[in-house]
């Protein structure tokens, strides 16, 4: 029988097929013999569904064939699909474009509906795609003049990289969760990580084994096939508490566990992690912190060197770097009570190079000589071209476009070499927000040829030293790698003209590993740097000569927020009183001609595009009486090159809820993880009708600090009671830890005032425990206050701005790190140098800090700060 919308076949009534209906529908538990328990079909299929359809296609990608190893061509399938135009031909015109959208080939073909599914295939030439990097490619489908619909794809081009034939511990590039073994292999990933759950490796209770048959023995003989190393986690916990026979338990089966996936697997397990960030997935009870779980690691590891020789014992990596963690594990387990340390590398989203210097000096103090691993980082990426617009100003505020993506990878990997990181990892779960190779199957992303091409030039970096000064914002990092020093350049500013001794270059590459020509002139090589790397191949001794660029060469790829447009917007907060909070759009006219047009402005209340639910919300929603108006006059006018300022203020039709930051923190106002302020959209319409839009990523607090006379640095605040506070929203990385047990055991507010000396800034830390075991550089490790300051707000520099670290030494413990650290209980050290001024402990700066243990009589512990910095340590005269 044939009807409009399906088939049945078979005789017999049109019912459901039948089921056994033994165990669960379809939830997947395992039987003794580690066999699946669910239903099974016990007839064949009786009906197939046929939707009628006019016309619908996509792309057909398998075995990776959408990422081409330099020097091939492609060939591009589409399947179409139809019941209503059989017998009829339907026209495609296929366009290939590179990465800039410039078109490099259009194809005609036709295609003949002989039957319901038809497949086309269009061929690329190899010379066409000669150069690495990411190409699109769409097909426009019609009949008779028709459209039927239009279809695009990404693909990308790499070099060649031949099947290795054996393992490579020595080689620093991981990945997590690893779902295409080949292309991570053809991008140079020599190690996968990805989680040994209980339920993936279910244990016979009575014989002890575990069943690797159903869930790894697939994951192992890909990985297997293409040399790259398993490290687990192991996530089979359970539930420990502090009783000998709790943790021998645990430390059993996780014993037990190795041992039979090393004599399963052979030289494939070097390296097992003992689980995942147990802040937030602890095994223990959380009245013990770690210590419980660090008594069963050091355990774990002692016996798997007795019982499992070949193993390497890495703990379970914390999320961001949970100091106290480390610590415990070596204070319980001794200095060899792992074999590795790891922590995961996860950041906001901006310039990816700093921090990682002082994590690794903190984990080689607590692990001395231990390698070390980032075994999970990654950055959020945005769908492609989803560009926020005024109309749907939705973001994402972790998360970064592809091409961002891939400039900040080999950026973030190799300053984390450099480091002293010995292992690096990107968390890939092949989920589009993650991913660095994938959104789609058919859309290939441009981290692919990135990554491609560092490891390929760097498969064995080992640091030899930076060419630049430290607070440049020029980076110039010489590596060797087997032999090949390799020196990779990029700018934090957009743009730096770059000079290189000439005898000493062989050859420069592009991000993607194409060969850049660059200019020879009086011994010296020119170069524009942008701020995607470059690498420099041969023993380069010095930089020559760098300047900032502001010339017409753009080198590629750029990152999108640098790309030039007719207008730009800044947008600015601007304070005139306590009581007077404005936002400030500097518009400029970057054309040789004059512009006239209007301005508008408004909240920006979609911010619901938070990677996985990520806690980007409203402490209190966002009023709808809250409106965004000019101060004076919505309209502009710009001559050529010339800007201008329109501000705009906060108005509330409703007396009830009045917009007021310094009184309220948390209506309207955004927190969560770096994220902080309230976010506005704008657009500029010029009389010609062109609109320009601008959507901050980044928060405004519109908070003024008043100024305060006669004050006294004592730790005393009486005289702070008129000053706004900026209370802890507990919306940001607190929130992932079960060891965080409330307000009384970490609640930080804050204020912040100005005198004629300088910026006064006080704090108030409600603590059950206050622990400082270090002085200066290191006073971060524990409690203390790391204050970060830009006082030329309006030109944001990523190298010249001011970090201060606030501490309280109660008992001096612990050595001076510099000479120039006074060893006084209170101290403010200043972490990084600025362009006028060098890093280390700062004298000048007038600082009280009292501590308040709880007692019967105040339960709640508390350490305050009061702070004074002299205008001069600030660059403020």
């Amino acid at each position: 029988m044939v009807f409009d919308y399906f088939h049945i076949k078979g005789d017999g009534p049109a019912v459901s097929d039948e089921f056994d209906g033994k165990g669960p529908a379809v939830t997947e538990k395992f039987d003794k013999k580690g066999n699946k328990k669910q239903w099974k079909i016990l007839n064949k299929k009786r009906a197939d569904f046929d939707i009628p359809v006019n016309f619908e296609a996509k792309f057909v990608e398998k075995n990776n064939d959408l990422v081409i190893d330099r020097g091939n061509a492609a060939t591009i399938t589409l399947s179409a699909r139809t019941s209503l135009l059989l017998n009829n031909s339907v026209a495609l015109k296929g366009t290939l474009t590179d990465s800039e959208g410039k078109t490099l080939l259009t194809l005609d073909e036709t295609l003949k509906f002989n039957k319901n599914i038809e497949t086309a295939a269009f061929n690329l030439p190899a010379k066409l795609i000669s150069r690495n990097g990411v190409y699109g490619f769409k097909v426009a489908a019609s009949l008779k003049g028709k459209e039927l619909g239009t279809y695009k794809l990404q693909l990308a081009v790499i070099d060649h990289r031949p099947m290795p034939t054996e393992y490579d511990n020595t080689s620093p590039y991981s990945a997590t969760w690893i779902k295409d073994f080949e292309l991570m292999r053809r991008i140079g990933i020599r190690q996968s990580r990805g989680s040994w759950f209980s339920w993936n490796v279910p244990r016979d209770k009575k014989t002890g084994k575990y069943n690797f048959e159903k869930s790894m023995d697939p994951w192992f003989e890909k990985s297997i096939k293409n040399k790259m190393l398993q490290s687990g986690p192991i996530c089979i916990g359970g539930n420990v508490d502090h009783r000998t026979e709790s943790i021998e338990e645990y430390v059993e089966k996780h014993v037990a566990m190795i041992k039979q996936a090393k004599e399963r697997y052979g030289d494939a397990v070097q390296l097992i992690e003992l689980g995942n960030e147990f802040e937030n997935w602890p095994i223990a009870p959380l009245c013990n912190e770690y210590l419980t779980t660090a008594a069963g690691q050091a355990e774990i590891t002692r016996r798997v060197h007795k019982e499992v020789p070949g193993v390497m014992v890495m703990n379970a990596a914390c999320t961001h770097f949970n100091v106290a963690m480390i610590a415990q594990l070596a204070a319980i387990g001794g200095p060899d009570a792992v074999d590795a340390v790891g922590i995961h590398g996860y950041r906001n989203p901006g310039a990816p190079e700093f921090v990682s210097d002082d994590d690794v000096r903190a984990l080689n103090d607590i692990f001395p000589g231990k390698p070390t691993w980032i075994d999970e980082q990654g950055v959020f990426c945005t769908e492609p071209g989803d560009v926020p617009s005024y109309d749907d100003p939705s973001v994402y505020l972790t998360s970064v476009d592809e091409v961002t993506q891939a400039i900040y990878l080999p950026r973030l990997l190799l300053t984390q070499i450099a480091a002293g990181f010995t292992w690096v990892n990107w968390f890939d779960t092949g989920d589009s927000h993650f991913s660095m190779m994938r959104h789609s199957p058919t859309h290939i992303r441009p981290g692919v040829c990135a990554h491609a091409a560092m490891t390929k030039l760097l498969p064995h970096p080992k640091f030899i030293k930076r060419l630049t000064p430290s607070n440049s914002q020029l980076w110039a990092m010489q590596f060797d790698s087997d032999g090949n020093t390799v020196t990779v350049i990029w700018s934090l500013h957009p743009r730096w003209s770059v000079q290189l001794p000439a005898g000493e270059v062989t050859q420069v590459q592009d991000i993607y590993g194409n060969v850049i020509e660059a200019k020879e002139k009086d011994g010296k090589l020119d170069l524009i740097v942008g701020q995607a790397p470059i690498y420099v191949l041969g023993k380069l001794s010095k930089i020559a000569d760098y300047k900032e660029y502001t010339g017409s060469v753009w080198p590629q790829p750029m990152l999108p927020s640098q790309v030039p447009t007719a207008l730009t917007m800044q947008v600015l907060p601007k304070l005139d009183s306590l009581d007077s909070s404005k936002i400030c759009v500097r518009l400029t006219n970057n054309t040789d001609k004059k512009m006239k047009g209007t301005l508008k402005g408004k909240f920006n209340e979609t911010l619901n595009k938070g990677a996985k639910g990520l806690p980007f919300r409203y402490k209190k929603p966002l009023p709808e009486s809250w409106k965004l108006v000019p101060v004076k006059s919505d309209r502009f006018e710009l001559a050529p090159g010339a800007s201008t300022e329109v501000d705009f203020k906060v108005v509330s039709s409703d007396p009830e809820l009045p917009f007021d930051p310094h009184h309220d923190a948390e209506t309207g106002f955004i927190a969560g993880y770096h994220v902080c302020g309230y976010f506005f959209a704008f657009q500029a319409e010029l009389n010609d009708g062109r609109t320009y839009d601008e959507i901050p990523v980044f928060g405004m607090a519109l908070r003024g600090a008043p100024k305060l006379k006669d004050v006294t640095i004592d730790g005393n605040l009486d005289e702070w009671k008129d000053v706004p506070v900026f209370p802890d929203l507990r919306l940001r990385n607190i929130g992932l830890s079960g060891i965080w047990r409330g307000p009384s055991d970490h609640s930080p507010t804050f204020k912040i005032a100005w005198c004629d000396k300088g910026l006064l800034f006080a704090a108030v830390v409600d603590d059950d425990i206050h622990h400082q075991i270090y002085n200066g550089s290191e006073m971060w490790r524990c409690d203390s206050i790391d204050l970060a300051i830009a006082p030329d707000y309006e030109h944001l520099s990523f190298v010249d701005y001011h970090v201060f670290t606030l501490g309280l030494n109660p008992k001096n413990k612990g050595a001076s790190d510099s000479p120039d650290v006074e060893k006084r209980e209170e101290q403010c050290y200043r972490r990084r140098a600025t362009n006028n001024k060098p890093a280390g402990g700062v004298a000048d700066v007038d600082m009280s800090v009292v501590r308040v243990k709880p007692s019967y009589d105040q339960p709640v512990g508390t350490t305050t700060y009061e702070v004074l910095i002299p205008w001069d340590e600030l660059g403020i005269d």
